[in-house]
Order: C-alpha cells, then structure tokens, then sequence
C-alpha cells in the first residue's frame, strides 16, 4: 500500500493516519516494512513529448548538418543519455559497484529540464540553438 500526504508541523492529515493504521492492524502479527520518502513528480507527459518531438528532431538534424546522416533518432538519444543523462549508482550481487543510465522516464520534471539544458548549452558556443517549449521553431 502506499500513500501521499503533507506534512504540517510534523504530521499528517487525520484522516491518512487512520487509513494507515487500518492498513496496519490488517498485518497483525507479521512482519512488515515501512518507508518514507519524499515525493517528487515525475517528468510530465508534455516534457517526453517536447523531448521526443522538436527538440529530438532538432538534435537530430544538428548532427546531420555536421555530417552524421546514418544517425537516427534513436541513435541520437542514446548519445544524448550517454553524454548527459544522468548516471546511478548500481551495487552489484557480487558487491562491487556500476554505474547505469537512469532511464528518461524515470526522470522528475527538475531532472528532465535540466537534462535538455545541459545539451543546449553544451552545443550553443558551436551555434547550434535547441527548442524551448512554446517556443515558435
């Protein structure tokens, strides 16, 4: 089960506490786990498709201007991940530790826009301009 709620002065609303202790007495004599953790919104479905829309697109056609006409647009996002996107660190069953590409749609909607502005200000100096939303192309 799992719930959202605000906290204010160091509670939650009455009526969440209530809920949570059904939920509990329902689990009577078992072992069970709880976790907090803050929560933060998900990238919007407007932000995917601004990303896989006008700014892939023009991703996509900056790297054919320089050259690269075999990339397609899946190529391009890996190589935008690769260069941008933002890196977890795995611990392995072995115990050692990796580290892997979080996957976009895991991103928050901070996370997101921050990705895209990394790539727009990595290749703005070679004057290549990227999309902002709204922004007529």
């Amino acid at each position: 089960m799992e719930f959202v709620a605000s906290v204010k002065n160091g509670r939650i609303e009455s009526d969440l506490r209530e809920m949570i202790k059904q939920c509990v007495r329902q689990h009577e004599g078992k072992t069970i786990r709880i976790s907090i953790k803050r929560f933060v919104r998900k990238a919007t479905d407007n932000q995917h498709r601004f990303f896989h829309g006008p700014f892939l697109a023009q991703c996509v056609a900056m790297y054919h201007e320089v050259g690269n006409l075999e990339l397609q647009e899946d190529d391009v996002k890996f190589l935008l991940k690769q260069q941008f996107g933002i890196r977890q660190k795995i611990r392995q069953p072995d115990g050692s530790n990796a580290e892997a590409l979080k996957s976009l749609s895991e991103y928050t909607t901070i996370e997101m826009e921050q990705f895209m502005e990394r790539i727009r200000v990595h290749h703005a100096p070679f004057g290549f301009g990227l999309p902002y939303p709204n922004e007529a192309l």
